[in-house]
């Protein structure tokens, strides 16, 4: 069975985070065409610095 896992849109970004343990996965999607476009992945520290 798919779990979706722990996505959260950011505050004041048109971006996500998906948080897996101590990493952080920064993405954008288009729903309409099913794009995913990955930003950066990093620890909780280092995935926000180049935002």
């Amino acid at each position: 069975m798919y779990k979706q896992g722990d996505v959260k849109k950011l505050k004041g970004y048109e971006y996500y985070r998906l948080r897996v343990g101590d990493f952080r996965s920064i993405f954008t999607k288009n729903d309409k065409e099913f794009i995913i476009l990955l930003i950066d992945i990093g620890t909780r520290g280092q995935a926000y610095e180049n935002l």
